[in-house]
């Protein structure tokens, strides 16, 4: 049984391992090995529909648990790394560092994830955290000879090792009230005096600041614009993707448990609070930016604030409105990655000039960046519009009992026309800007290719075809 329920995450651990062995006997066979790390992610991803079912009952003591919300979110991670793996290989610093570790870290931060989505105890939530962290602490700098990713790897070492803090603290406070540390035993023990109950309150507060770093959310956001800059850029588009899948997997895995704290479910003014200043931070925050890796972590702190939307809303659909928002976001945010992975300078920077003239350099490139560009600022007919509209719907449908929440509707719909500005100044750059005169036509690498047909299909089909992962979303909520 141990083996059945934990198959994925030992697969992917089995997978990194062997991904460093093959790199230490055939060194010169490094570009073949990630491929084939990034090949055996999604055979694992296609075994899983066929050889993982939910578990109706927590195993290992009550901290893990298999059921279609982890299941569903394992997918989703091990589909996010592939993509990840195969930017990898084509990023021409990574190649020239050489090595496989990068590879096996992006796999063991997976793993992580994945652990992190089964978590039903804050002791092998922590861990399945600091799993993630340490291995996000390397691939930001990874690349040692370039100044710009060893200041990012200190920030996000500061930074994390801050949020590591608030949440063992807060998971203190927890423990102090309860006298457990699972979940379910937890939930039971909610009904105490008041005074146990305003301490694990502080407690969950301290927890959700703790996530707050996952989430690029406001107060522990200031690390994602320089982090974002000064990585690598797969380890960027890994950050960007799966650190904020697995951070709202943990949010969402509380909430389902039902440690929310009783106060805050009448009217959860906090998240209500972090969500519209976290909002109207990314998109003021990225008006000024010409670097497009930055002006992305901007991007991402504005889309913690939408996604904080859909978690205080709360309810059914508002919850799968998240689920649906983390799906679509995942092919957008890489599919400018995979762009700038090609496109970026052998620095691995990416000013708005490097995409002067692209439609004339390389159709595909600007084709995946108009695409993605849209689906993050909301325009149909593409995924990101969809993602929007239905927290939105989930924020007014709340407001009907709450008429708080109008307000929050409209603080979202002004956020969203301020980041509407910068995506499209950077699709003039792209699309009407000159090429220099000693530009050359851009070669995009086949695993490239792979990866944005991939995104482009997925922003796509989900803009016009919404309800098989709606009800996917649905599905795993229950």
């Amino acid at each position: 049984m141990a083996f059945y329920v934990l198959q994925m995450e030992i697969a992917v651990v089995m997978l990194a391992v062997l991904g460093l062995l093959a790199g230490a006997f055939w060194p010169r066979r490094v570009n073949l090995i990630r491929r084939g790390l990034a090949e055996g992610a999604l055979f694992i991803l296609t075994a899983s529909f066929f050889l993982v079912f939910p578990q109706h009952h927590a195993m290992f003591g009550g901290t893990f648990v298999l059921d279609h919300f982890a299941i569903f979110f394992k997918q989703v991670l091990l589909l996010t790394a592939a993509l990840v793996l195969a930017l990898a290989d084509a990023h021409e610093p990574l190649r020239k560092q050489g090595g496989t570790e990068f590879s096996a870290l992006v796999l063991l931060a997976t793993a992580g994830m994945m652990l992190l989505a089964s978590a039903n105890d804050f002791i092998l939530l922590f861990v399945a955290l600091e799993l993630i962290t340490i291995s996000f602490y390397v691939m930001t700098s990874f690349l040692r000879g370039a100044s710009r990713a060893l200041e990012a790897g200190l920030k996000y070492l500061v930074l994390g090792a801050l949020s590591a803090g608030f949440m063992a603290y807060g998971i203190a406070y927890i423990f102090g009230a309860t006298g457990s540390l699972n979940f379910d035993v937890i939930h039971h023990a909610l009904h105490g005096d008041k005074i146990a109950l305003g301490v694990y309150a502080f407690g969950f507060t301290l927890v959700l600041l703790g996530l707050g770093f996952k989430l690029a959310m406001v107060p522990l956001q200031i690390w994602a614009p320089d982090v974002y800059q000064g990585a690598p850029t797969p380890a960027a588009a890994f950050l960007a993707s799966g650190s904020k899948i697995a951070g709202f997997v943990v949010l969402l895995r509380l909430i389902f448990a039902g440690l929310m704290p009783h106060t805050w479910e009448a009217r959860p003014v906090l998240l209500m609070a972090l969500a519209a200043i976290t909002l109207f931070y990314g998109a003021l925050g990225g008006l000024a930016q010409t670097d497009i890796k930055r002006l992305l972590g901007y991007s991402s702190i504005t889309s913690a604030g939408f996604l904080l939307l859909g978690v205080a809303a709360g309810g059914e659909f508002g919850h799968a409105a998240v689920i649906y928002y983390l799906v679509q976001y995942l092919f957008a945010v890489i599919a400018v990655f995979a762009v700038l992975t090609v496109v970026a300078n052998a620095n691995d920077t990416a000013e708005r000039a490097t995409l002067a003239g692209l439609h004339r350099r390389s159709p595909l490139l600007a084709l995946a960046l108009l695409l993605a560009m849209l689906s993050l600022a909301g325009i149909p007919p593409l995924g990101g519009a969809l993602g929007k509209f239905f927290l939105l719907v989930a924020t007014v449908l709340r407001a009907r009992t709450d008429p708080v929440f109008y307000a929050l509707a409209g603080i979202a719909v002004a956020g969203a026309v301020i980041a509407l500005f910068y995506y499209l100044r950077v699709l003039r750059g792209a699309w009407a800007d000159p090429a220099p005169d000693a530009a050359t036509r851009i070669t995009v690498p086949w695993t490239v290719r792979v990866v944005l047909f991939i995104c482009m299909a997925g922003m796509l089909v989900l803009g016009v075809w919404p309800q098989p992962l709606l009800r996917a979303a649905i599905h795993c909520l229950h």
